[in-house]
């Protein structure tokens, strides 16, 4: 009888010892340099964050530059960030901060072994979610991306939305050229890191009101927002 019970013990032991995690296991969870955490997901071979980035540093810990006036927005020399309507406190948690093209293609603003898409990243995106890379607007792939309800966006996203990718995007606006806030909550702007054949940078467009992924170009130096995707070695 004492040996069964001794027996019993071992093997309890052993089955704790395997159930401890492993250290090497991947995390669904990165830091900015500011301390910002955010959650990541998977869609298909890509791990996105799934919150639009907050720091304000680079990741080698220079400050970007907070350029809150419309007039010093409009007549930009360098990297700056913002928050929508200058008010960080009731727009950094739901929609992070928008940031200049500069900053977008410093190659430093995203955590290390992070950074911003560039085409062929966006493109892969597009094409997974069964969108043409030439024509995003065409079958709606929007619909999968956007967060769903209408707290982070208009009344009318409720219809068609899924966000069954998690990606979770949300209609954090935009700030022109002349340094004006538009959009809350009817588009959500993202940067791309690479130049636009036409104009300085693409962009990418989700709106409230439909479920296309547009490709934008601009020549303005406009605030977007930026959401980072895992390096590929």
């Amino acid at each position: 009888m004492l040996l069964t019970a001794f027996f019993l013990l071992l093997i309890v032991g052993c089955d704790k010892d395997n159930s401890e995690p492993d250290s090497t296991e991947e995390t669904n969870e990165v830091f900015d340099i500011d301390g910002n955490r955010y959650t990541t997901v998977t869609i298909g071979e890509q791990v996105w964050m799934v919150e639009n980035l907050g720091t304000t540093q680079y990741n080698d810990g220079e400050p970007i530059a907070l350029v809150e006036d419309s007039g010093d927005w409009s007549n930009l020399q360098e990297g700056a960030y913002c928050w929508y309507d200058n008010d960080r406190e009731s727009h950094m948690e739901s929609y992070g901060a928008l940031y200049s093209r500069d900053a977008a293609k410093s190659e430093r603003l995203c955590p290390v072994g992070w950074q911003v898409p560039g085409q062929e990243d966006w493109e892969e995106l597009i094409d997974f979610l069964g969108g043409d890379v030439l024509n995003p607007n065409w079958d709606n792939p929007g619909h999968a991306l956007k967060d769903t309800g209408y707290v982070y966006w208009r009344e009318e996203n409720i219809f068609h939305t899924t966000n069954e990718t998690g990606w979770s995007g949300r209609g954090g606006g935009m700030r022109d050229a002349n340094g004006n806030f538009i959009e809350l909550r009817e588009s959500g702007n993202w940067w791309s890191s690479e130049d636009h054949w036409k104009y300085d940078t693409w962009g990418h467009q989700l709106g409230y009101n439909h479920g296309y992924f547009l490709n934008i170009g601009s020549e303005n130096d406009l605030g977007f927002s930026v959401r980072c995707i895992q390096s590929v070695e």
